[in-house]
């Protein structure tokens, strides 16, 4: 078993787009190296959260931040207005983007001061979906403050060089500025911005390419809505549980696709049912494209 620096398991959770929390090891015990990622963290897990000194694991989970440059007045001249503006703006934005605009729960939100003056708020998110809904629906969003003054102030909503996600194409560590790369040719960048991935064998893509259906066969004029490697991620619900899925197109012929199916359902395992590994269950599906996909999946 390969051993992980407490750094390398975070960087594990942070390229899995589902991952919420992680356990590493503690260092100079039996568990050192060990590293345990999980698609929840201790609010969400809340009685099966176990935190004991005796397993020598060390918990950290995820902070989901989305920060946004808001232009108009400045910082200063905003705190000088405004009485109590940071509570209150914080308060503000906070009705308005879970009302208004992403129509999703926001956890909190902070004001702080940019280097230039400005006004950057800053967004905490359950999960990063959420974020990058959030991020591709804010940006030129203007919003006028406050409600109850006549002199109220308009403020764009923006990104600088310094705040916010990677442009499309573009990749850094956190998906997030500042430091962001374009990948190269034949890659593509994965959903969180965080990594450069290879276009499948045979095929090539332009500079900068936001996802693998960028990636066509060299004098290929037209590119099919699914692709041999596609990958997707998401959530599922059902009367019994909930979790991640994850689909791989195994194959595309046409509008003949094949894809596999992977559930992670938590520890259980109805053998009878055809699960073999307790938390994972996998599936193969043969679809024809129509318009839309839909998977209904027993185990």
């Amino acid at each position: 078993e390969n051993e992980l620096s407490l750094e390398a398991c975070g960087q594990l959770c942070l390229h899995n787009f589902c991952c919420r929390s992680f356990d590493a090891g503690a260092p100079g015990t039996s568990k050192a190296g060990h590293c345990f990622l999980s698609f929840e963290n201790s609010e969400q897990a809340e009685e099966r959260h176990i935190c004991d000194p005796a397993f020598n694991l060390n918990y950290f989970q995820l902070d989901i931040i989305g920060e946004v440059v808001f232009l108009g007045k400045s910082y200063e001249d905003s705190v000088n207005t405004y009485t109590n503006f940071l509570d209150d703006f914080a308060e503000f934005l906070k009705d308005y983007i879970e009302n208004d605009v992403l129509e999703e729960e926001v956890t909190q939100v902070d004001i702080k001061k940019g280097l230039g003056g400005e006004i950057i708020a800053m967004f905490s998110f359950e999960d990063r979906a959420h974020r990058e809904n959030f991020y591709s629906l804010i940006s030129g969003v203007e919003i006028t403050f406050p409600l109850f003054s006549l002199d109220a102030t308009t403020y764009e909503a923006t990104f600088t060089q310094d705040v916010g996600p990677c442009p499309p194409g573009a990749i850094s560590q956190s998906g997030r500025q500042p430091s962001c790369a374009y990948c190269p040719t034949d890659t593509y960048a994965s959903e969180t911005r965080t990594q450069c991935l290879e276009c499948p064998y045979g095929t090539k893509s332009p500079r900068a390419s936001t996802s693998q259906k960028d990636c066509k066969s060299p004098g290929s004029s037209e590119n099919t809505f699914f692709n041999y490697r596609d990958k997707y991620v998401g959530y599922y619900r059902s009367k019994d549980s909930n979790g991640a899925v994850e689909l791989s197109i195994t194959s595309a012929q046409g509008t003949d696709i094949e894809i596999l199916a992977t559930f992670h359902h938590g520890n259980f395992c109805n053998k009878t049912l055809y699960c073999r590994t307790a938390g994972v269950s996998k599936f193969y599906y043969r679809a024809k494209v129509v318009n839309d996909i839909h998977l209904e999946a027993k185990y």
